[in-house]
């Protein structure tokens, strides 16, 4: 027999065995990497999205923010002016990263060193520290808006741990009529992007602007400039019923008609 083919043969056999013996354990590897993949509820373990609900004050640089159940937001750059909203945002934790959204699209990334349902620490992309205290701060701005103030912004704005806003049911709504008491008519359009265009025509003029706004529970905060600002206050309660809407604040009333 051919000597050089017997040992052939030889090396061809032990490469089977080698082969039969490593699959299994590619196999075994392959099944373990499948189960150690983290899914979903592993993106948070420890609760932040809950805990983070609500609003957080910095007493120090005198920044309040609010974070909704909804997983939109706001900011104030005084936060104890109710008619100072400063952006809105969305906002999404993920392994202990805080992302903002800001309304330019631009995000930015927050990590989350402390976070209980009294105390926040986040250090930011370029390493900068900010410590939030729940709650009222210094703030008590118009009995509605942040903190503990008042704790009435639709039974969940504040320092309670529930906190957060319920779904937008303006959006997409028009209403129009003239107030009573008032010599202008006013046309509100409420749209899905967190805004609301104001039309205001008196003695045959006519003016309009677009100004934010955040709805929570029955109260919608909205930024200040605009006639409604003005005439009811930043924090408007609002009730609709039917085809009218009654929106109230600082002691006046506004009863509008639901228009196309």
């Amino acid at each position: 027999m051919n000597i050089t083919k017997t040992m052939n043969i030889a090396k061809v056999w032990r490469l089977l065995l080698v082969l039969m013996a490593v699959c299994p354990v590619i196999m075994l590897a392959s099944c373990g990497n499948d189960e150690d993949e983290p899914g979903p509820a592993d993106d948070d373990p420890e609760g932040y999205s809950t805990l983070i609900v609500g609003s957080w004050f910095d007493d120090y640089e005198k920044y309040g923010v609010n974070f909704s159940a909804d997983h939109t937001g706001y900011d104030y750059v005084e936060y104890n002016s109710a008619s100072n909203i400063d952006e809105l945002f969305t906002w999404s934790i993920s392994r202990g990263v805080l992302a903002i959204t800001w309304e330019d699209g631009w995000t930015d990334h927050y990590t989350i060193r402390l976070l209980n349902s009294t105390a926040m620490r986040l250090v930011d992309e370029d390493g900068d520290v900010m410590n939030f205290a729940r709650g009222n701060g210094n703030n008590n701005t118009g009995g509605n808006t942040g903190g503990n103030t008042g704790g009435n912004t639709g039974g969940s704005t504040g320092g309670g741990e529930q906190g957060g806003s319920t779904s937008d049911v303006l959006a997409g709504t028009n209403w129009g009529g003239q107030p009573r008491y008032e010599d202008f008519y006013v046309r509100l359009e409420f749209k899905s992007n967190g805004t609301f265009t104001e039309i205001i025509r008196e003695d045959g003029y006519e003016e309009s602007d677009t100004y934010k706004y955040l709805v929570t529970g029955d109260v919608m905060v909205i930024e200040e400039g605009s006639v409604m600002a003005n005439t009811l206050g930043s924090s408007v309660s609002f009730r609709i019923s039917g085809s009218t809407i009654t929106l109230s604040g600082a002691g006046s009333t506004w009863t509008l008609s639901r228009v196309i």
